[in-house]
Parts: C-alpha cells; structure tokens; sequence
C-alpha cells in the first residue's frame, strides 16, 4: 500500500485525506443536528399543544358540565384553524372517568388514560400512543389522531374535571421531511464537497512546495551564484527553501573547487605541451628514417590534440566562473553566422562538406544583433558547425539558418549525418559525451557541445537538439540586443 502511494500526488493525497476527514465530520454533524431538530419540532409541538390545550381549559371553566359535544365540536374546529393541526377532538371526563355528555359514546375509553395522573400533576399530562388514541369509537378522523393533551380543569359546579384534546402530529411529520430532505442532501452532497474542498485546500498547500520545485528546476551553473529566495511561504517552506540555499552554496564552493584545480592543472599542462609542440616544429628531418617521421607527426598530433584539449578545459572554466566575465556587446547576427562559417572552411573543404547559411536578408531582421562575448558566442557556433561537419558524409551539406523568434534569435545548425541515438539526446551535452567512431570524423574530445551549452546559459540563452527525418539539427536562441 505504501509503495502504490508513493506514485500519487501530494495533492491528490492531501485531497483525499481532506475529504475523508470533511466527509465523516459533515456526517456526524448532520446526525446530531437530525437528532437535535427531532427533539426540536417534537417540543416545540407539544408546547403548542399545551399551550392549546390550557387556552381550551380556560374557555370551559364556566361551561363545565353542562357544555355539549356540539359546543365541544365548535371549539375543536376554531382550534385547528388557530395552529397547525388536521384535527383536533376534545373530550372531558369527570376524575373517575365518566363523560359528562351523557350517553356520548364517541370519546376516548376513560380507563384508558392515565386521568389519574392528569389529576395529582399540575401540568397537562401529554400522551403519544397512536395505538392507543385509535380505539376512539365512532370518529371518522380517528385515524390521523396520535397525540394527546390531558389537563384538569374546575367546572361551574366547583368540581374538577379532566380535559383531554387529542390531535395529529402531521406538523411534526412535516417538518420533519423537511429536515430528514436537507440532511438527505448534504449527508449525498458532503462527499463531493469534500473533493472539492480538499482539492482547493491542498492546492494551496502544495503551492509553497511548487514554488520550491520551480527554483530546483531552474538552478544551474549559472544560478550557483544567486541566493534561494522565497518569500511568504511559511515557516516550513522557508526553512526548507534555507536548506535548498545551504546546499546550493556547498555545491557552488563544490564547483568553485573543482574547476580552481582543472584551471590549475589545465595551465600547469599547457606549457609543457607548448613546449613539445615547439621542439616538434624546429626539429630538422630531412633524411630521417620514415618510421621516425611519422612519429614525430603523430607526436605533434596528439600533443596538438591534447593542447586543444587543455584550451577547451580553460574556456570551460571561464565560462562556469559566471555571467560576471559576459560584455554586452552588440554582435550582428549576420557577422556571428558568418565569422563561424569562416572559421570552419577549411575543415569543411577537407571533407568535402558544403556549408550553407541561411542569413537575414529582408529590411526588418538584416540588422538583428545578440549582446554578449563576440569570442565565447563565436566559439559556441564554431563547435556546433564543427560538431556537424564530423558527422557529415562527402557532398553532404551543413546548414546555418538564422530565424527571428520574437524577442530572441535563433541560430539552427543542421546536418544531413545519421542523427542522434534516442538513448543519447538527453546527455549529448554532457562532458565527454561522444557518438560511436563511426558514426562521426575527426578526433574531438566530447567538450565542444557542453561548452556551448555554457556559452549559451551565460548569455542567457538556450539550446536544444532533435532530430530530424534526415541528421539533426542544433538550435540556439540567444536574446535581441536592445539599446539603453
């Protein structure tokens, strides 16, 4: 179980706790305000009957015996437009249970009812037994009588008498539909609120946690050197977004470290080489043997190729020491394509590659420029340009096409070579990243791609590679160069 959540959202986590939690509570609060309002209406109902049932006590104190079940009727009919009542119907008895309309069959059997009771209590006395109340004799609405109010009264005579005014709790029962309805609807509804309450609510708790996640994903060599903020995330993100500053600062003196040593040995390398490759070059070999000619022109190669090597390292050091060393300077886009495609002719001439920029022509972009390094960004296209050339058959060409992308320039390297193996596209910028010996010409150290990368983050751009139906294609966007 622990295993399949872990593939879930915290989101969706937090909403489904959310709602558990909000369902259950909604359940038991519409449970106890079911039972609360049952007790409610119940009371409030047999308030009402008593407070009917003494106004009707009070109205036959001077009538008593001698009113009729005419007169009785009469008042049960004025007391069911009065309140809320189908039906009322009004008996009196004396205290030992005899009705004083003579020969009056239609009430309520006497020895049925607590008179007894009514006749030591102060208060009316009430009744709900509907089994019992139906075995009145004789009354069409018998049927729909289930409660019961009995209350002593004094008649004329000076002797005490029993009221007793049965009547329907269709009231009660109304009422209560319309509650048993609303608490129907919420106790269906309350799942779906649930959802949705926990879906908001979480949301606003995992915003804090996106906001962190946004900052990892946007951290990189050039980002090494700026602090980790996040305002008004709270007390937990903030010291989770303390943490992520930590790290960052350690992984930045990390960094610091590793490229101090590379540019130390990287200088320390270099002069020994220099000085091999200088010796290489003045020595005289007129009439030496061919196997001592050829290894002094593989020696000056592999010393050439490991000075190269050094060079790279150098550069790449400076551009991972930060944006701190970028000039801004205006460098036409036009004059940056064709500076890369100067350089690399004669690579391209000796493989029998055809190089074919695509430049700016029409009045709107022919002046575009980028800010930034004319060196460094001359360097980043040189590498991509060269890294084509290399995979890149005899009579292929190389494209270099300039595009206008809104508020950046894009800088697409194209080739016609065998493309990049899925497996590879998401570290062909890595260092010492290379393809396969023979898929690709020349020797190169599998710096040229990370270091334009680098040049292209320092410049504030990106770059990016895919494929192709035929080779693939490399693409920069660096942005406009802007005066003021």
């Amino acid at each position: 179980m622990a295993r399949e959540m872990q593939g879930i959202s915290m989101r969706f986590r937090l909403t489904l706790w959310i709602a558990t939690i909000f369902t259950i509570v909604l359940w038991v609060t519409c449970a106890i305000f079911w039972l609360y309002q049952r007790e409610s209406v119940n009371n409030v109902f047999i308030d009402i009957l008593k407070e009917r049932t003494s106004n009707i006590a009070a109205g036959l104190d001077t009538r008593v015996p001698a009113v009729s079940r005419a007169e009785l009727d009469s008042i049960a009919q004025e007391a069911v437009r009065a309140i809320e009542f189908e039906a009322i119907h009004i008996d009196v008895f004396s205290v030992v249970g005899e009705p004083i309309n003579a020969g009056d069959e239609s009430v309520l059997q006497p020895s049925l009812l607590p008179l007894g009771k009514a006749t030591n209590s102060v208060e009316p006395v009430y009744l709900h037994d509907p089994e019992l109340l139906r075995r009145i004799i004789n009354i069409p609405e018998a049927e729909s009588l289930d409660s019961a109010m009995l209350t002593q009264l004094v008649g004329s005579d000076r002797l005490p008498y029993i009221l007793c005014v049965t009547t329907s709790d269709r009231f009660v029962e109304r009422q209560l539909a319309v509650v048993n309805d609303m608490v129907m609807m919420t106790f269906l509804t309350a799942p779906l609120l649930g959802i949705l309450s926990g879906w908001f609510v979480s949301g606003i708790a995992v915003a804090p946690l996106r906001r962190v996640q946004d900052l990892i994903r946007e951290m990189g060599p050039s980002q090494l050197n700026r602090s980790i903020e996040m305002p008004d995330g709270g007390a937990e993100v903030n010291e989770l977004v303390q943490e992520l500053d930590d790290a960052r600062k350690r992984i930045r003196d990390a960094f610091e470290a590793q490229e101090r040593f590379l540019a130390n040995v990287s200088h320390e390398i270099k002069t020994p080489i220099s000085v091999l490759l200088m010796e290489a070059q003045t020595l005289d070999l007129k009439g030496m043997p061919d196997e001592i000619v050829y290894f002094v022109d593989s020696t000056q190669g592999e010393m050439s190729r490991l000075g190269n090597l050094v060079e790279s390292f150098l550069t790449l050091t400076r551009i991972e020491d930060g944006e701190g060393k970028v000039r801004g300077k205006r460098y036409a886009a036009n004059d940056l394509a064709m500076d890369s495609v100067e350089h690399c002719a004669v690579m391209a001439n000796q493989l029998g590659i055809w190089l074919r920029p695509q430049l700016f022509a029409d009045e709107e972009t022919i002046d575009l420029a980028v800010s930034g390094e004319p060196e460094l960004l001359t360097t980043m296209i040189d590498n991509l340009i060269r890294n084509a050339i290399r995979f890149s058959s005899k009579g292929d060409g190389v494209e270099i096409v300039l595009s206008d992308e809104g508020e950046r320039i894009g800088f697409a390297v194209r080739d016609e070579g065998p493309g990049i193996a899925p497996d590879k596209l998401a570290t062909i910028f890595d260092r010492f990243t290379q393809a396969n010996q023979h898929e690709r010409k020349g020797r190169g150290h599998g710096l040229g791609l990370t270091i334009a990368k680098g040049i292209a983050e320092l410049h504030r751009g990106t770059i990016s590679v895919r494929n192709l139906g035929v080779g693939c294609e490399f693409k920069v966007l660096l942005p406009k160069y802007r005066t003021g």
